[in-house]
C-alpha cells in the first residue's frame, strides 16, 4: 500500500522540470525590440493620465495648480514620445537616441506624477 503513493511521488518529481518565465508579448507590428519597448514603457504612463484626465474632466477630482501643472507636463511627454514613437516605427527602426530621450522624459514625468497623485488615487 505503501508503494503506491512512493511510486506517485517519484513520478511527479521526475516530471517537474523548471521553466524560464515567458517574456511580454511585443506588441503587434513592432519593427525591432526598440519600438516594442517604447510603446511597452509608454502603455501604463497613457493609463495613468488618461485615468487623471477623466476624473478631472468629470468633476471626480479637482486638482491645485501645482498637480494640473505635474498632470500638464506628463502630458506633454506622453505627446512628444508618442510622436517620437510613430516616426520610429514609421521609419522602420534606426537612430533610436530621439525616441529613447523621450521615453526617458515620460518616464520621468511619470514618475513624478505618481508621487504627486499616489495619496489622493488610492
Amino acid at each position: 500500500m505503501r508503494k503506491l503513493p512512493l511510486c506517485f511521488l517519484l513520478f511527479l518529481l521526475a516530471s517537474c522540470h523548471a521553466t524560464s518565465p515567458t517574456p511580454p508579448l511585443a506588441p503587434t507590428g513592432a519593427v525591432n525590440s526598440t519600438d516594442a519597448a517604447a510603446n511597452l514603457a509608454l502603455q501604463p504612463a497613457h493609463a495613468f493620465a488618461a485615468s487623471l484626465s477623466a476624473s478631472v474632466q468629470s468633476g471626480k477630482l479637482q486638482l491645485t495648480q501645482a498637480q494640473l501643472n505635474t498632470l500638464n507636463a506628463l502630458n506633454a511627454a506622453l505627446n512628444t514620445a508618442d510622436a517620437a514613437e510613430i516616426a520610429y516605427h514609421d521609419a522602420g527602426g534606426g537612430d533610436a537616441s530621439t525616441l529613447n530621450a523621450a521615453v526617458v522624459a515620460v518616464t520621468t514625468a511619470f514618475t513624478n506624477a505618481q508621487s504627486v497623485f499616489n495619496s489622493i488615487t488610492k
